[in-house]
C-alpha cells in the first residue's frame, strides 16, 4: 500500500455542493487528498492509492464492500481513476452522507424525548416553533396520511422515506 505523509484530517464539516457537483472548497481538498495518495504522480489511482485517499476522506479504513462498490464502477487495471473520476466518484458520496446526516439530525430534533418514533404531538410542538402560522388542522392531516399504520407513530425509516422522497423532487 502507498504511504502518504501528512494524511489530512478526516472531513467532518458539511461541505455545499454546486451545481457541477463540487463546491469549490471541497473540490480543492479532494484534488489535495488525491494528490496525497497518488504517491508516484503517475496522474490516476490505484487500489491501494484509492484505499489511502479513503482513509483521508472517511476518516477510517473502507470495507472490503466500499471498495468492491467502486470497483464495480471503475477498472484499476485500466487506470481509470484519475482525479475527475475521483472528484465526481467522492463528491457523490459527500452529498448522500450529508442527506442521511441531516435527515437524522432532523429526526433527532423532534424526538426530543428520544423514543425512537415521532407523534403527532412532536410534530406540533415543532411546527408551532417554527412555523406558528400554520394552522394545526394541517400538521394533523398530514401526520395521518404519513403514519401508514395509523397507530399515531412515525419511526425513523417512515421518515427517512418521506424526507428521501422529498429531496428527490
Amino acid at each position: 500500500m502507498a504511504t502518504v505523509p501528512h494524511l489530512l484530517l478526516p472531513y467532518t464539516s458539511r461541505r455545499s455542493i454546486e451545481q457541477d457537483g463540487v463546491a469549490n472548497d471541497t473540490k480543492a481538498w479532494l484534488t489535495e487528498v488525491f494528490h496525497r495518495a497518488d504517491s508516484d504522480c503517475k496522474g490516476f489511482l490505484t487500489r491501494d492509492d484509492y484505499k489511502v485517499a479513503l482513509v483521508a476522506v472517511l476518516g477510517y479504513k473502507p470495507t472490503k464492500f466500499e471498495l468492491e462498490r467502486t470497483a464495480r464502477t471503475i477498472d484499476f487495471d485500466k487506470k481509470e481513476l484519475t482525479l475527475e473520476v475521483f472528484l465526481k466518484l467522492l463528491s457523490s458520496n459527500r452529498a448522500i452522507q450529508d442527506l442521511d446526516d441531516e435527515i437524522r439530525r432532523t429526526f433527532l430534533a423532534i424526538d426530543t424525548e428520544c423514543k425512537g418514533f415521532i407523534t403527532l404531538k412532536d410534530i406540533i410542538r415543532v411546527f408551532q416553533k417554527i412555523a406558528p402560522s400554520v394552522r394545526r388542522s394541517a400538521f394533523v392531516n398530514a401526520f395521518d396520511k404519513l403514519d401508514a399504520d395509523s397507530d399515531g407513530r412515525m419511526g425513523y425509516r417512515d421518515f427517512e422515506a418521506i424526507m428521501r422522497h422529498k429531496a428527490d423532487k
